[in-house]
């Protein structure tokens, strides 16, 4: 059964709403290294005092909680409940509760847009689109730090994520790469790592790139709405290309993120906000 992304995102929307709390205590549990390395990372290629929108803020914690320690941070989430959750834990951020396909700011609102764990969720036929207008929203040179999944699935469905059902969507790691540069970003940095959950491994794509300047866009060609009848089988597979995220070993994430940072600082020196 085919069904449209509106009924997509509605699934998505509902089932963070019945495990918001629960899955707030189940990333913390899975997640202990926090939010230290994206910091960083931000921090070495743009400064401090940026303006931050966070795509998919969940709750607030880790890593909006800490941008807000540094930035004026944007979050935005499709759950009501957890952006509930985060105005409470994040106080000192600003919060929307909507869909970002949907949403709209003025041109360079923005030094940085993160994503973590969060571009997953969105059916990949709209992602060229989303790029091209998160690189408005950006400043002249302005950072887009992501991970992606690389499992190129255009559907995932997961019908038992913390007792609800869940969807995920992802190209290949070049297909990624294209719908941003299509969108007018160029990369900085990419690395795929490979980290653990309940001893499977996952493997993500982690992305730092910024806006060109009087670069055109060009069209990357996208499936439209997914064929839902099409979905593979339960996610907890063995192959390592998953398309989504979850909880990891806590030694194997930080390792990888910890040589993100590293590959970072030797590569690409660092640069200053508004530059």
């Amino acid at each position: 059964m085919e069904r449209s992304n509106s009924d997509i995102k509605r699934l998505i929307a509902e089932s963070y709403d019945r495990i918001a709390q629960g899955y707030l205590e189940w990333r913390a549990e899975q997640h202990k290294e926090g939010a230290e390395a994206w910091v960083s990372i931000l921090r070495q290629h743009a400064g401090a005092q940026l303006r931050v929108l966070d795509v998919g803020c969940g709750a607030g914690i880790p890593l909006t909680k800490a941008l807000a320690e540094i930035s004026d941070v944007t979050g935005l989430d499709i759950s009501a409940h957890q952006i509930d959750l985060a105005r409470r834990n994040v106080p000192n951020a600003r919060f929307i509760h909507g869909d970002i396909v949907d949403a709209d700011f003025p041109p360079q609102s923005f030094d940085a847009v993160v994503g973590s764990y969060s571009f997953i969720h969105i059916p990949r036929a709209e992602r060229q689109d989303l790029f091209r207008k998160i690189a408005g929203w950006l400043r002249p040179g302005g950072l887009l730090l992501a991970n992606f999944g690389i499992g190129n699935m255009e559907v995932d469905y997961e019908e038992d994520l913390l007792g609800v059902p869940m969807f995920w969507s992802s190209f290949d790691s070049e297909g990624e790469r294209s719908a941003m540069a299509a969108a007018g970003f160029e990369l900085i940095f990419d690395k795929i790592e490979t980290e653990i959950e309940d001893g499977q491994p996952h493997r993500w794509l982690i992305v730092l790139a910024r806006t060109k300047r009087d670069s055109p866009a060009t069209t990357l060609d996208t499936r439209g709405p997914v064929d839902w009848a099409r979905r593979p089988r339960r996610l907890r597979r063995s192959h390592s290309d998953s398309p989504r995220g979850g909880g990891l070993a806590r030694g194997t994430r930080q390792s990888a993120m910890a040589l993100l940072v590293y590959g970072l600082r030797r590569e690409h020196p660092p640069a200053t906000a508004g530059t």
